[in-house]
């Protein structure tokens, strides 16, 4: 009969604890297309963000991944309706996709968006080499 009691408390203690776990956040997908990319060129899109609530925004950080490259001027945090900027960068050394990941996480809610481009092929890539003359 204890072990049942015992059983019957830790459930109970279980579950309560389990209810007072915050659910996740929400978080927002999305993709952002930079288009054909001439080879060794580059191409850059300014993203804002604002907050748009009453509330300051905490926690804020920001990271790009794969063949991306970001510089921003975003502080760990934003009061209501103050904004940053952050500035996504690719530059296409090869021919074929570009992939990578644009993440910011903030206190309120997170955004996850894949980040896509295609390099163009290189116009020099089948231009024979001279040939090399012989040595006198």
């Amino acid at each position: 009969m204890k072990l049942i009691t015992v059983l019957i408390t830790l459930l109970l203690a279980m579950s309560a604890f389990a209810a007072d776990i915050p659910s996740e956040k929400p978080v927002e997908h999305g993709q952002i297309d930079f288009g054909l990319i001439p080879h060794n060129g580059s191409r850059t899109q300014v993203f804002t963000l604002t907050n748009n609530s009453e509330a300051p925004l905490t926690d804020i950080s920001l990271k790009t991944t794969g063949d991306f490259t970001m510089r921003h001027n975003c502080p760990k945090a934003l009061n209501a309706g103050e904004s940053c900027r952050a500035k996504i960068s690719v530059w296409a050394m090869r021919e074929g996709g570009l992939m990578g990941r644009f993440t910011v996480r903030t206190s309120a809610k997170d955004y996850l968006y894949n980040l896509y481009g295609q390099g163009d092929r290189d116009p020099f890539q089948n231009i024979p080499h001279p040939p090399i003359p012989p040595r006198p």
